[in-house]
């Protein structure tokens, strides 16, 4: 916990506080109910970063700083980039001197950050999410075992840290667990694992495989000299190692070879493969380890309408494209002509029914982790091939009513001419909303 958190965790009042959990990989299920039991509400996950946004009971912090995973505890404020010592700091100048300009509105800013603030202050038109996730590069994490040591890189992507040497640290040039040379080898270096009675060694190795849809893991061996009751365990964890999974086990009768696994299901942002080597006078030798993942199958769902004209339209989450019925308006309290039509003016939370439209879905334990999209068929009153307009699509997290939003991502298309073929047809656009994580919780919804 930050000082400021332990100063107000002392008071152990019932007051709310707002805060931000850093943990050391994104929240998972375990997490957010711990939030949950606490009395807590999450106000936004951030999906570049392992971070939730949140109040929570002042009573509550020392129980939620021993949660899972938890990395920290800060108080949750505003960043004053307009102080006085942040104005110095940047040499900006202060209003009334020779070199200081009035804000314009032909002055377009453009703000690159870490992505979790929403900027409202500046009239964001538009979000793009540079950070490349693993869902738009599949590749593979490999280590051919040069003469890198512990250190190998050898594949499209780079492994999160360095080999881990298990029963000694003593580096890659010593000791029961080193980079050896010869015969056993594939080819060139390899890795050289031993055992003595009643001492475990081995190697293990984190890799983020985040957004991955598959996985596998390959690698060549040489267990001819494990001896007898010499034993390889090949093991796989998604936790970070809390826990582990037995892929296979090696002894001397499985000679040379190369091994292939599935570890799709272990798919986390801190998945561990490790090598463990028990046995009398035991050794195994291990080369080409590589991962190989894939990036996840495109899902399209469609938003079929449900509801009846009083309330927030309500919409079906279905892989089934909807006809045309099912499409028909199911609100028309935002109607100004026939059909579904939003008139300027609308935002994020806007309470005039005739600027904005939401339509909301369940999504009751629903995680959300990839590249999220909306596809949006519109066009302009009449029709009109002379218009422009600018649409903002935000994808939020909301409750049954259709309030108490989240936002979780937003994307935005403008066109000085809307209808830039002049078909006076509907136009097929795709408002991107980038790679996006996020946990939906019990009686949540998902949210356009």
């Amino acid at each position: 916990m930050s000082p400021a958190v332990q100063r107000l965790a002392s008071q152990g009042t019932v007051a709310r506080v707002r805060v931000i959990a850093a943990y050391n990989s994104h929240p998972q299920r375990a997490q957010v109910d711990r939030i949950l039991e606490l009395g807590g509400e999450i106000h936004r996950h951030y999906s570049s970063l392992g971070m939730l946004a949140l109040d929570v009971p002042i009573n509550g912090l020392g129980e939620l700083s021993l949660s899972e995973d938890l990395n920290f505890l800060s108080l949750d404020a505003p960043v004053e980039a307009a102080s006085v010592s942040g104005r110095l700091t940047a040499n900006i100048p202060l209003p009334g001197t020779a070199d200081f300009v009035a804000p314009s509105p032909e002055v377009v800013v453009a703000v690159l950050d870490s992505g979790i603030a929403n900027h409202y202050d500046l009239d964001v038109t538009g979000h793009i999410d540079i950070i490349t996730p693993i869902d738009s590069c599949p590749g593979d994490y490999a280590d051919q075992v040069g003469t890198a040591g512990w250190l190998g890189s050898d594949g499209s992507r780079p492994w999160m840290t360095s080999w881990v040497e298990m029963g000694e640290t003593d580096g890659p040039d010593a000791g029961m667990v080193q980079v050896a040379t010869g015969a056993q080898c594939s080819s060139g270096n390899c890795f050289q694992i031993g055992a003595l009675t009643g001492s475990d060694f081995g190697l293990e190795r984190p890799v983020d495989l985040l957004g991955a849809a598959t996985a596998t893991l390959n690698y060549d061996y040489m267990a001819g000299d494990l001896g007898v009751g010499g034993i390889v365990n090949v093991n796989v964890s998604s936790d970070g190692g809390n826990t582990w999974t037995t892929l296979t086990s090696h002894d001397s009768s499985a000679g040379q070879g190369v091994a292939s696994f599935d570890i799709s299901p272990y798919v986390s942002a801190n998945t561990w493969i490790r090598f463990d080597v028990s046995g009398d006078s035991a050794m195994f030798y291990l080369d080409n380890v590589a991962i190989e993942h894939s990036a996840p199958a495109k899902n399209t769902a469609y938003l079929a309408g449900l509801g009846d004209g009083t309330d927030v339209p309500f919409a079906a989450l279905t892989s089934r494209q909807p006809n045309a019925e099912e499409l028909a308006n199911m609100d028309p309290e935002r109607n100004l002509a026939e059909g579904l039509t939003i008139s300027r003016g609308g935002s994020l939370y806007s309470t005039d029914p005739a600027t904005s439209q939401v339509w909301v879905a369940d999504a009751s334990d629903l995680t959300l982790n990839g590249k999220v999209s909306l596809q949006l068929w519109s066009a302009m009153v009449d029709f009109s091939t002379s218009s422009g307009a600018t649409v903002t699509a935000y994808l939020i997290d909301t409750d049954v009513e259709g309030g108490d939003m989240i936002e979780l991502a937003s994307a935005t298309v403008s066109r000085p001419i809307w209808d830039t073929e002049a078909l006076a047809e509907f136009i097929d656009d795709t408002f991107d909303f980038g790679h996006v994580y996020h946990l939906f919780t019990t009686e949540r919804k998902l949210g356009v």
